[in-house]
């Protein structure tokens, strides 16, 4: 009876798992840097706007922050305390108020009224830009992008040419790498021109055979280099043909083909040139599925801690999701499904921006 029991339970609670609405979808690419689909894992992450023709990857690493150290205290702020706090009980807050300004603000330039990444104090920055020129003619219909909170991973899908297209996004919580997938139901569909960019600080940019590598150095504010930063980027094609032309890596006619990011910055170690490439190796000892397996089981070891079913009488989750929060804004009652979707996409934030096992892990 106990084990009728615990499979009932089991069961029921897959049920809710898979019942849940648990996707984000749109009908259209990203225009803009807020509607492209975030993905991490609490070191780097993946932010694709999911063009057809010409797509667009915001690539990210945490510990990308210019500036160097710098000591801005007053250690003589402490002896005007007695006086503001006589001011204060006399009433004389505006005084009060000038003494705080005056000796409890740092020295220094602070963010530098918008130039953060020149001053002492610095400023996070993008690790850089991911592009593809696809080699895709006329029209393209179908379209859909979408996130799926359960998986941690992105898609775009459409149809050009008779074609049906599959690129799959995924920032792997296991290894430290972004891997995305362009697959087609036809063979020699795939093409594209690959390049990195970035307008400021690159050191060297090396293209190689399938590789791309980056390495530059952040100022440190002070007129010098601060943190290095090394990035790498890999292009793994099955069939077609591949060229290098003018730092791009070019597929013509692949029937599928696996892109890997990685990068790392001297925050870590001292050789985060060193730290990158370990980190293509290994994830290039894995077939896609194993790798997304491996990623899906560290993900869920968080994500599936929790469950949250708010049922509604008509489920409208086939509204594209930027439709449906603007219908949610209209008539909440209609839509409780909505709530539990912004709950979890609350929570899956937190940990694709979290790397709790990582040593000299930055905080969210």
């Amino acid at each position: 009876m106990k084990n009728i029991c615990v499979v009932v339970v089991v069961f029921c609670t897959l049920s809710i798992v898979r019942g849940q609405d648990l996707k984000m979808w749109y009908d259209k690419p990203a225009a803009k840097w807020e509607e492209a689909l975030p993905l991490g894992n609490g070191r780097i992450g993946m932010m694709p706007y999911g063009g057809v023709k010409d797509e667009q990857l915001v690539l990210n690493e945490i510990s990308m922050w210019s500036g160097s150290q710098q000591d801005p205290n007053n250690y003589d702020a402490y002896k005007r305390v007695g006086e503001i706090q006589r001011l204060l009980f006399e009433g004389k807050n505006e005084e009060a108020e000038k003494l705080v300004n005056q000796n409890f603000i740092c020295s220094g330039q602070g963010s530098g009224h918008g130039n953060g990444a020149n001053v002492p104090y610095g400023c996070f920055q993008n690790f850089g830009f991911l592009n593809f020129i696809h080699f895709i003619e006329g029209d393209f219909s179908n379209y859909k992008r979408s996130l799926d909170l359960r998986t941690a991973k992105a898609e775009t899908s459409f149809e050009a040419n008779g074609v049906h297209y599959l690129r799959e996004y995924f920032t792997s919580q296991d290894q430290n790498v972004g891997v995305v997938r362009l697959s087609a139901n036809k063979k020699k569909s795939i093409g594209f021109a690959l390049h990195f960019y970035r307008d400021q600080d690159v050191k060297d940019y090396e293209l190689r055979q399938d590789e791309i590598t980056i390495t530059g150095r952040l100022p440190n504010g002070i007129g010098g280099d601060g943190l290095e930063f090394v990035g790498k980027i890999k292009v793994v094609a099955k069939g077609g043909k591949q060229q290098l032309y003018d730092n791009q890596i070019i597929i013509k006619e692949a029937d599928e083909v696996l892109v890997y990011f990685t990068a790392s910055t001297s925050y870590y170690s001292k050789s985060p040139d060193t730290d990158v490439s370990i980190n293509l190796e290994n994830a290039g000892q894995w077939s896609y599925s194993k790798l997304f397996a491996a990623h899906l089981r560290e993900y869920q070891r968080t994500f599936g801690r929790v469950e949250l079913t708010l049922k509604d009488q008509v489920s409208i989750a086939n509204l594209p999701t930027d439709q449906r929060i603007k219908s949610f804004f209209e008539h909440p009652e209609e839509d409780n499904a909505m709530a539990a979707l912004y709950y979890q996409f609350g929570r899956y934030l937190m940990i694709s921006s979290a790397a709790p096992k990582y040593e000299k892990a930055l905080p969210p």
